[in-house]
């Protein structure tokens, strides 16, 4: 159930970051996130009870999340980014370090709060799993961006092979009578995401940086 959730909602709102590290098309990684965060929003009610049975989630609970914590903040970085250039200059560097100590700190937070089921999951298969699944939609999404120059090749790669965790647990957190070892696999996605995004960036090859986002 867990892993079907995190296959079921892509993209990390922290895309843009990982992007700029790798060098990849910033422009491109912002119509991906908006694309992919919409297409979550509209498929993944529909899925989720024809793929996980007995588990139902309402479009709002999946909704809400996306929207609050990715849809929103792009819209009004665009509408910053559009109208006061020379703002969003100034206030960018301040936006990137708070990136930063917020991913820290969700890490830290994901570790002490769920460690012990991290330590419960060894020997379960559910490591090997993530590490075959996270594996194969990294090295097959940029394998297959046929065409692509290798900046928006980049993006698509890192897009895919990180997981909007906070769209997989929601409907897990509504649902009644969850098994906690479906939570537990989600949040264990969050380690392995950066663990194989941060590969992915050093591995790719770069592309030409976009930056006038």
């Amino acid at each position: 159930m867990g892993l079907i959730l995190l296959g079921l909602a892509p993209c990390a709102p922290l895309l843009p970051m990982m992007t700029e590290k790798a060098r990849g098309d910033l422009n491109y990684a912002a119509s991906f996130i908006l694309l992919a965060s919409v297409g979550t929003v509209i498929y993944m009610p529909i899925m989720v009870p024809l793929l996980v049975k007995g588990l139902t989630v309402s479009p709002w609970a999946v909704a809400k999340p996306m929207l609050i914590l990715v849809l929103i903040p792009l819209v009004i970085g665009v509408v910053i980014q559009s109208r006061w250039a020379s703002t969003a200059s100034l206030i960018q560097p301040f936006v990137k370090k708070g990136t930063g100590l917020d991913t820290i700190l969700m890490l830290i937070l994901v570790v002490i709060i769920y460690g012990k089921g991290f330590i419960g999951s060894i020997g379960t298969y559910a490591i090997g799993t993530q590490v075959i699944f996270f594996t194969v939609i990294t090295a097959a999404s940029y394998a297959l961006g046929f065409g692509m120059p290798r900046g928006q090749k980049s993006v698509l790669s890192l897009g895919i092979c990180t997981r909007n965790c906070g769209s997989a647990l929601a409907p897990l957190f509504v649902a009644q009578g969850v098994d906690q070892s479906a939570i537990v696999m989600v949040t264990l996605g969050i380690p392995m995401m950066f663990g194989f995004a941060a590969i992915a960036r050093e591995c790719l090859p770069p592309g030409r940086a976009n930056l006038s986002i």
